[in-house]
């Protein structure tokens, strides 16, 4: 091991000048992520995530480091959130996505370029695209960026140059990682594998060729190179999904995904089951990883995703119109989601049941004291008390990013999007389940809104799964939480 990489003990001296640990001794720390090495070998560029006192939550912005000795240096200046820093093949630009997000190190948003230049201003590539970038690469032209991103409840792969911002999108629909599609490409970027799920498969390796045509890429050809899970693909029956989209209370187009029941138990319409993602940063997208949803299915309800406003997929105004209005338009595109549905004679109106994890759980609570339309509901890993959510949220100050205020200067704003304010409106029977050592919503939330309807004796059943963090991994808790969620609504839909 080289001196520079060795560990050393301090002695008695320099432990005289080192200062010792106290409460707070490791908020300032940054984290390094993402490096990315420049063509010449002489600057790496990367993301730092560091709490920021000026801004509204922890942020990631891209730094630069040279390979020589020379100190690590801010490249960028943004106030919101950055990711995926590449160089342009002459070494003289930097791309990177940036946007606002929920959860650090994860996100979609604009394309920016920035040259290396001293004194350079960023350019946005893309303003007021329907779509959120996830990653993205230069050519070795020079001058094209290849990028993927998610569009709707989909994917897409896509060749944007830099000179003029014209986009050519050689792949329309196309499942990759969940709401995060990237691509590993060779050195042309000509090839590229990467992971793909839709509804008949479930994830595997996939292999894509760029294929040229009237001398430019216009679509992917691509070929499957793994099949892991080959008894459940040709052995588990599947609910298929439609793709449908709908006008929301303010005409905004909201986009979703509707499961009808795999099979009915009558000829009566399906019972409902609106199904929240989490974030509020992320999007369903159309594949087979859908968090309950094919379970339901199969139990005879219809199950209703709804990328609601503050998820990806429609650009970086929709998601940011969750800021500053948490339970508001968000709670509004699920409910007319519904009311869509309603409309079409495809669900039954009176028998609709919500439920979600962490944002998605704070939606359910939500929504159970906004509306006594549900019937039954599911708030799992979700915020009840955002005061106290910054008070023991690993996850710093994102609360005040989404509500858009301080907790002691804007106590009321606080108390306004809360749960717990309104929970002696519940007449919902509501099941909640939550990690033990969850770190992002710690388990207090759980505690506070089962006892508030506990002493109102609405039906209220609190089940705290030990060593889980933000969301169940063991497969005892796993079989468990899927089994309650199946009795419950069994019970009260």
């Amino acid at each position: 091991m080289s001196e520079s990489h060795s560990l050393t003990t301090p002695t008695e001296d320099t432990l005289r000048t080192r200062i010792p640990i106290k409460p707070g001794s490791f908020l300032d720390m940054r984290f390094p992520t993402d490096a990315d090495l420049s063509p010449d070998g002489k600057k790496v560029a990367f993301v730092v995530w560091e709490r920021v006192t000026d801004q509204p939550k922890q942020r990631g912005n891209i730094w630069v480091v040279a390979t020589s000795e020379g100190e690590a240096r801010p490249f960028t200046k943004g106030k919101q959130e950055e990711s995926c820093p590449r160089w342009s093949p002459d070494g003289t630009r930097l791309t990177y996505i940036s946007g606002a997000w929920s959860d650090p190190g994860r996100g979609g948003g604009d394309i920016f370029v920035l040259p290396v230049a001293e004194g350079s201003e960023a350019r946005n590539l893309t303003p007021n695209v329907e779509f959120s970038a996830t990653w993205c690469r230069w050519f070795p032209d020079n001058r094209h960026i290849l990028y993927t991103c998610v569009k709707g409840v989909t994917h897409q792969v896509g060749i944007l140059d830099e000179t003029d911002s014209s986009i050519t999108v050689p792949e329309e629909d196309f499942m990759m990682q969940w709401d995060q599609p990237t691509l590993s490409t060779t050195s042309d970027l000509r090839s590229f594998a990467t992971i793909h799920s839709c509804q008949k498969h479930p994830s595997d390796v996939w292999f894509g060729e760029l294929l040229d045509e009237g001398g430019a890429a216009q679509r992917v050809n691509w070929r499957r190179l793994s099949r892991l899970n080959p008894i459940a693909e040709e052995t588990l029956a599947l609910a298929p999904s439609e793709r449908i989209r709908y006008a929301s209370v303010d005409g905004e187009q909201v986009e979703a995904l509707f499961t009808p029941p795999l099979t009915r138990k009558d000829d009566a319409l399906p019972a409902l089951f609106v199904n929240v993602h989490g974030g509020p940063s992320g999007a369903w997208c159309d594949n087979l990883v859908a968090f309950f949803t094919q379970l339901l299915a199969s139990a005879g309800y219809a199950v209703i995703r709804t990328n609601y406003r503050g998820s990806w997929g429609r650009g970086v105004a929709f998601a940011d119109g969750v800021l500053g209005d948490m339970g508001g338009k968000d709670f509004q595109d699920i409910m007319y989601g519904i009311e869509y549905l309603v409309e079409r004679g495809l669900v039954d109106g009176k028998r609709v049941a919500i439920g979600g994890w962490s944002n998605g759980g704070y939606l359910a609570a939500w929504a159970v004291t906004q509306t006594t339309r549900f019937k039954a509901a599911m708030m799992g890993a979700g915020i009840s008390d955002w005061h106290n959510m910054h008070a023991q949220t690993n996850i710093a100050d994102a609360d005040i990013l989404l509500l858009q205020a301080d907790p002691l200067e804007n106590p009321e704003v606080y108390r306004k999007h809360s749960p717990i304010t309104y929970a002696g409106r519940v007449t919902t029977p509501t099941l909640i389940l939550h990690g033990e050592n969850d770190p992002a919503v710690p388990v207090a939330q759980a505690y506070a809104f089962y006892r508030a309807l506990r002493e109102r004796n609405i039906p209220v059943e609190l089940v705290v799964y030990p060593r889980e963090g933000h969301g169940l991994s063991e497969r005892a808790h796993l079989i468990d939480g899927e089994e309650r969620l199946l009795r419950w609504l069994e019970k009260y839909l």
